[in-house]
């Protein structure tokens, strides 16, 4: 009568030869206790690291490309005032200070009174 250890030309009890895996699911058994079908208990939770983990890098992607699209608005806006003012990058640069962070009419360069932008 054979052990179920997958050993040789043994035969279980139906007369079928045990195959490898059958085998080592006997001898996992046998060392745990239990059956195969609870050793996959934490599947749950690795399923929601995964999903955890896939949510974090679709925010950062997220972020990351709505930054880029903000740098890259900034940049082009910053070149048309070049072009259309027609002013130094030094002159643009204190426009833009004056006009957006400061918000001070009263310190406006000379040139904008002129073009009225």
């Amino acid at each position: 009568m054979g052990t179920g250890g997958g050993e040789g030309g043994e035969e279980d009890q139906l007369g079928q030869r045990p195959t490898e895996e059958q085998g080592a699911t006997d001898q996992l058994q046998l060392l745990s206790g239990r059956s195969c079908s609870m050793v996959n208990v934490n599947d749950s939770s690795r399923n929601r690291k995964i999903v955890v983990v896939v949510v974090v890098g679709v925010v950062i992607e997220v972020v990351v490309v709505v930054v880029v699209v903000v740098v890259v608005v900034i940049g082009v806006v910053f070149f048309l005032l070049l072009l259309f003012l027609q002013k130094s990058f030094a002159q643009v640069l204190t426009y833009i200070i004056v006009t957006v962070v400061c918000k001070c009419p009263n310190s406006l360069p000379e040139w904008h009174v002129k073009y009225k932008v």
